[in-house]
């Protein structure tokens, strides 16, 4: 089984059609989508990004 992953898609990123792809090579474990933010998710919304981050890693314990 390939690595896990986890992906942030913004507004400003690629479609949700793009996720069946990626599952289809990649253990895909979490897929939030947010309707804020930008390119640079540290800068524009820290507080989310964290939020997505500790959720990510509690997951894999």
């Amino acid at each position: 089984m390939s690595p896990t992953y986890e992906t942030r898609l913004q507004p400003s990123h690629a479609p949700a059609p793009v996720r069946p792809r990626a599952e289809q090579t990649h253990h895909v474990v979490r897929w939030p989508e947010f309707g804020h933010g930008g390119p640079f998710a540290a800068l524009d919304t820290p507080d989310v990004l964290v939020t997505e981050l500790r959720e990510f890693f509690r997951s894999l314990a």
